[in-house]
This record gives C-alpha cells, structure tokens and sequence, in this order.
C-alpha cells in the first residue's frame, strides 16, 4: 500500500467536528550565522579530555570549547506553536506529527524537529508509579499519547514515530544513564536502564536527543515539569557524560570511550554546560589519581571556572558515614570570568562526593542547583581536628588568604592577608578587631603587576583569647563607626 502524502494544508472542521484549524506561527527569524550540521567544526577533543584508553588525561580540564548547538536559532515561536496546539490534534502519531510541522512545511528539518521535541517534552508527564513500581511493559506511541505517561522507552519510541511520519531519520537508543537514584561509579558495565534517540538532522552529522530528560525531573516520587532543552539535538561529547549505549556505534563520536572510562566520568548536569563552567585540569588530575593522597595536612583542593555572574558552593560528604568535610573558597577574578578554589579538609579517609552547586541570575528563589558530582578517595584525613578554616560570610570581592587555620595562638602574632579583587568593593575600610573591640587597619601591599587584586596585610600579635574578626568598617560622618562581619578566627 502506497504511504499516504502529506496535503498541502490540513482539512479544516466540519460543523465544529474534528481538531480546530491550525493558526501557523509568526516565522522565526533568520539565524545571524548558522552552519549547517554537515560543516560544523568537530569540537576539538581537548575540551573534553575523553579518549578510547582513559576517560580522563591529566591536566586537561572539562569545558566545552565552543558554543552549545543551534543557539543561534530563535525557537521562540515553535516551541510557542508546539505547546499550544490543540489536543484534539494529539490522537495518534501520524495526525500529530503532520499538525506540528505543518507551518514550517518550508523549514529546515532543525525547526520541524524542533516542533516535536517540544511537544513530546512539554506534554508527557514521566510515569513515576510504573517506574517506582518496576511494573515496566513495552510501550506504543499510540499508547503514550492516550495516557500521556511513559517512562524513558515511551519517549524515546514516541519520538522515533512522530520522525518517521515527516521523513527524519531518527533511531532509539538503548544503554546506561546517570539518572535518578544514581551512585556514582556503581553501574554495572554494559546495563540498560535507559533510552534516548539519535537524530540525523541536515547533514551527515547525528546529535543526541532525551525527550525524557527535557521533560522535567523527579524530586523523591514526584515528577516535575520542567522543559530542558539541552537534550535536543546535544553533542555526542557532552552527552556521553551521562549516557552510554550498550551498542558503541551509538556514541556517534570518531573515539569510542569504554564502560570503565564512562563510570570514571563525573556525572555533569545540563547547567553545567548551558552556563559554560570548566573543571580544572588540576582537579582532572585528582581524579585521575584514583587515591587522592593530599597536602601534609589533609587538604585536597579542588578548582572550577565560571563566568562572574555564577554563584557557585560545593558540599563535600563521606558515601559511608553522610559526615561533611569542612570547605574553604578563595575567589579570583579574570576578565568576565571567575576562578574558584575549595580547599577541602576531610575529617578522616575514605570515599567521598564532591558536589557543585550553582546559582545564576536566573534561578528562581535563590536557590543552588546541582551541577556536578565528582567521586573522590581520600588516603587520609586532617592531621589535627583542631586546624578547621575560619568563619566566612559571602564577600565575593574578597579573598582571604591568611590565616587559614580557624584557631589562633595566643602570644603569638598572625599576619593577616586578604586580596581585595576590584578596588573600592568595599563600603569602608579592612580592620581585624579583638575580642575587645581594639582594631588594626589593614594596609595594602605592592604586588607585581600581573597579579590579580589589591593585596592587604596586617600582621597582629594575639594578645586576647576570644573572637577575632576581619570586618569592613564604616566611619560615620558623625564620629561613629558601624562594621560588617567578613571572617572570625578564635584565639585559644
């Protein structure tokens, strides 16, 4: 039987029977400079650091070395389009697929898939009961689109007939991926628990899509819709941080990694790509080390790039015990860039999980999302339990770099050193203050002229046990002073 053609308009209603007709979208507006798929310059593997023989080479860190696909098109009108169209077109795959594309029936095939990755990801909730419940069977289109529910399998295979009916060549792929309920490093080599698609667009070039993933998130037992649209038409060497196929083909990339090289990779969310952070090749090369032996003193440090605008804060816990280790940042400005170090005291040997989490201009409520989450064995904890970092309330324009140590000696002296990163980012002036309220301004200090931010120093002999502090103070015009809190060390 002869496939049936796409008419050259859909059948309006007839006496108010059958879907609405359809009301095509503005177009989107040109790209400034697309590529097409088939002359996209392969991003060099340097930015990436994964080969066939070792997932991670040391001192090459992860950042993606150019920008993330296709964000140079303008999807606001068909993912608009997309959301909006009427269920009554949603009945099976074939009357579904021809509705979506049907105003963009002179587009390229970017913008058509476009339109059926946001429909799938924006109108299929993730079926939580059947996936907590393990009661998991083959799942048709057809089925999907009536219950709306599916798990990966039901996205996957939804998106590979919606491709079929408008002629886009597209395949499920099935393999391992980080998701939720994750521990890292503890997946079984060559396990399926998931099911993507790949999707030839344009060219010769295959790009990895998760309908399932764009969807939203499950939070304990709830799903949450939440469109992601990273996971359409994503570069082979970004998804493969957290998707494996069990068929090496699948990887679509010119080095295959193996299933050891995946595990060793840190799992890395979507944010961490949209919002172009970078892990340090310092830190590649700790977890290149297998066991993490440290500083004489038990500390690990850790370093990640960000641009300015990115707050960022790590949490650092043993997988056995849930206990914390104590943390440190030390900030550094480049440009429109920032450069974060933690330095990390774990209280005693063992494994433990490295988590960054981060907060954009865009979040909402404030709030820090995970970004990456980085395994580490440490051969030994701190060697004093009484060393501990000092007190810090968020100041991103400084930077402390001495004392290091929350306990101070008494008779003793301690010089004091913080790196102011942007003059006059202060209200006032740098003082350390006693635990009697005597104060001592800090001065600065000439540094050579690469150096990065204005350096002050005070050096303070300890001659009071208690509370010390390094705060801003504020001269009043009146003669008083007020201060805000920056660090408290405490002298014993």
């Amino acid at each position: 039987m002869q496939a049936p053609t796409l008419p050259p308009r859909l059948p309006s209603r007839a006496k108010g029977v059958g879907p609405p007709p359809l009301t095509p979208p503005k177009p989107p507006p040109k790209p400034k400079s697309k590529l097409p798929l088939s002359t996209t310059p392969a991003l060099p593997s340097r930015a990436f650091g994964v080969s066939t023989s070792r997932a991670l080479s040391p001192s090459q860190s992860i950042r993606r070395s150019s920008p993330l696909s296709f964000t140079d098109i303008d999807f606001t009108a068909v993912d608009a389009y997309a959301r909006d169209l009427p269920d009554a077109y949603a009945t099976d795959p074939t009357t579904l697929a021809r509705a979506l594309v049907h105003p963009f029936t002179s587009s390229t095939e970017v913008i058509k898939f476009r339109a059926l990755f946001t429909w799938v990801a924006t109108h299929i909730d993730y079926d939580v009961a059947a996936f907590m419940s393990r009661a998991l069977k083959p799942q048709h289109p057809a089925d999907t689109l009536r219950s709306r529910r599916a798990v990966c399998s039901g996205y996957a295979g939804l998106v590979r007939s919606l491709c079929e009916v408008v002629g886009i060549a597209c395949v499920e792929v099935s393999g391992y991926g980080k998701g939720f309920g994750y521990v890292l490093g503890a997946g079984t080599a060559g396990e399926s628990n998931h099911a993507w698609n790949a999707v030839k667009v344009g060219g010769d070039d295959w790009r990895m899509v998760d309908a399932c993933w764009g969807a939203g998130y499950i939070d304990t037992t709830t799903f949450h819709r939440q469109f992601d649209p990273f996971y359409f038409l994503t570069h082979p060497t970004l998804f493969r941080y957290n998707h494996m196929p069990t068929n090496p083909q699948h990887q679509f990339t010119h080095q295959h990694i193996t299933w050891p090289d995946f595990f060793a990779l840190p799992d890395i969310s979507s944010n961490f790509w949209v919002n172009d952070l970078e892990i340090s090749g310092k830190t590649t090369s700790l977890m290149k080390q297998g066991v993490v032996q440290g500083s004489p003193t038990g500390e690990i440090e850790v370093e990640f790039m960000m641009p300015r605008h990115v707050k960022a804060l790590i949490t650092v816990t043993n997988s056995a015990t849930g206990v914390s280790a104590d943390v440190f940042a030390a900030n550094l400005f480049e440009g429109d860039r920032r450069s974060i170090n933690f330095l990390i005291r774990p209280p005693n040997p063992g494994d433990y999980l490295i988590t960054l989490m981060i907060n954009t201009p865009e979040s909402r409520d404030n709030s820090f999302s995970c970004c990456v989450k980085i395994p580490m064995t440490v051969a030994q904890g701190e060697t004093s339990k009484d060393i501990g970092f000092p007190q810090v309330w968020g100041h991103e324009h400084l930077s402390i770099r001495s004392p290091l140590s929350r306990n101070l000696k008494s008779a003793e002296r301690a010089v004091f050193q913080v790196v102011e990163l942007e003059s006059n980012s202060t209200q006032g002036t740098l003082h350390i203050v006693s635990p009697t309220k005597k104060q001592y301004p800090l001065s600065s200090v000439h540094q050579a002229s690469s150096s990065v931010g204005i350096l002050w120093k005070a050096d303070v002999g300890i001659n009071e046990r208690g509370d010390w502090f390094l705060v801003d103070l504020i001269r009043m015009p009146g003669g008083g002073a007020s201060w805000n809190a920056i660090a408290q060390w405490h002298a014993v």
